[in-house]
């Protein structure tokens, strides 16, 4: 219950004021991918000097006040040491509440044993998307790797036996041109393999370009009103689920994107920099997974996460963010701690304040 607290206390005093510490951190742990992704270009990156098991150890205890973090690559899995990684993590961040991993699920075997010894060290909350883009041929086509439907799904369906109270696994669609209009096609595919899959399984993600995560900026976006029915159809059919955060946050995403999708504009004041931040593997820290600004490296500063949030360019750009001058996106892993941040409806909200939404 005490990490419970002191993240329901963090989130209400982000509604006031900037933290002096992140809740939350999107933590990029590899750029190393087995897939080859037509709306991402991670794979393609050359692979540079990540951080190293006794880099993260390194890291991790000096900075250890986070209470959510969002492990991402590339593909973790790849990483041998991803339970050694994970086990740092937990013994450092003694108040971590939750903690989410995104896969391609490509490694079934090696995923379903990392995670039963992960699970092992009893994390306070662990949930887990696994990433699936449509219906075999559409999954296939937009992941660039042949039969890796049937293993995506099969890593799915190893997790979902391992469901319990600590351990939520789910199925992410980024909704991209590709792929907009064959949601509902997809789900009722998948459903027909796995009979008893309901719609609050599926996640869903709006595809979005970064320069220095994805190096995508090449992609082009979907139809804006093909894309937020796609969402409000689906929204409908997942139904309301007010005792789950988890349900509670990805119904305010998918609501929220309606604004985003007809402004092209943050529908809330940005938490980046407050709220969270981003690091990537070579220990560069961004304001988020979107915006191309490095604040410095932690390498340079003794891997101390607080010390480049307090400087003079972390500063810099946050008022940049307050401006409204960083890019501009609606992506989970950024939107569901603004939400948080806004709940009170306390901010003023510079972004969107001449749009107002119906």
């Amino acid at each position: 219950m005490r990490q419970l607290f002191k993240l329901a206390q963090k989130s209400f005093v982000s509604n006031f004021k900037v933290l002096d510490f992140p809740m939350k951190l999107n933590f990029l742990l590899t750029f190393n991918c087995n897939a080859r992704c037509i709306m991402c270009n991670i794979w393609k990156k050359d692979n540079p000097e990540e951080f190293s098991l006794s880099e993260v150890e390194a890291f991790f205890s000096k900075s250890n006040k986070f209470l959510w973090m969002d492990l991402s690559g590339g593909e973790i899995f790849l990483r041998r040491d991803i339970v050694d990684v994970v086990e740092v993590i937990l013994k450092n961040c003694r108040d971590l509440y939750l903690l989410h991993f995104a896969t391609n699920g490509f490694l079934p075997d090696r995923i379903v044993s990392a995670m039963e010894n992960i699970l092992k060290f009893n994390p306070k909350k662990l949930l887990m998307t696994v990433s699936l883009d449509g219906y075999k041929d559409i999954h296939e086509e937009m992941r660039g790797i042949p039969h890796s439907f049937e293993k995506t799904l099969q890593t799915f369906v190893e997790l979902r036996k391992m469901n319990n109270r600590r351990f939520k696994v789910f199925l992410g669609m980024t909704l991209t041109e590709k792929n907009v209009d064959k949601l509902e096609e997809s789900f009722r595919y998948v459903k027909g393999i796995i009979k008893d899959l309901e719609y609050n399984e599926f996640h869903l993600n709006i595809v979005q370009k970064s320069p220095h995560y994805y190096d995508n900026l090449n992609i082009n976006s979907p139809d804006a009103d093909v894309l937020y029915k796609t969402i409000q159809d689906f929204r409908e059919k997942r139904g309301n689920h007010f005792f789950s955060p988890v349900d509670y946050l990805e119904n305010k995403y998918q609501k929220l994107a309606r604004s985003f999708l007809r402004n092209s504009r943050t529908p809330l004041p940005c938490q980046a920099l407050s709220a969270s931040c981003f690091i990537s593997p070579t220990g560069d820290v961004y304001p988020c997974t979107m915006y191309n600004r490095s604040i410095g490296n932690i390498r340079d500063y003794g891997y101390d996460l607080k010390k480049i949030l307090s400087g003079k360019e972390a500063d810099t750009v946050r008022g940049e963010i307050k401006k409204g001058l960083c890019p501009n996106c609606w992506t989970p892993c950024e939107a569901y701690q603004t939400i948080i941040a806004n709940f009170f409806g306390l901010r003023k909200n510079i972004l969107n304040r001449k749009h107002a939404d119906d």
